[in-house]
């Protein structure tokens, strides 16, 4: 499932085995939300340690996967931007 590809010099995860291929552009954008949150929350808390706390960086992060799951659920299945 996971290995290392010495051509491009980065590591390769195949979830296609795991998840349908129309689920998996869900997963990355959710990944780099849980990404950007996290950082930002951690920078947050190296310079003020009162401004945030774990209990808010979990809820964050679970507001933000129900909004990007009703984006994918609804948005992206009704609708065809072009």
């Amino acid at each position: 499932m996971i290995s290392y590809n010495e051509k491009e010099n980065r590591y390769s995860i195949e979830v296609s085995k795991v998840l349908p291929r129309d689920f998996i552009p869900l997963v990355q954008d959710i990944v780099k939300l849980w990404t950007i949150i996290l950082l930002y929350n951690f920078m947050m808390f190296s310079a003020d340690r009162k401004s945030t706390n774990m209990a808010t960086t979990a809820i964050q992060l679970l507001y933000v996967t129900i909004g990007i799951v009703v984006y994918w659920v609804i948005f992206d299945k009704m609708f065809i931007l072009k």
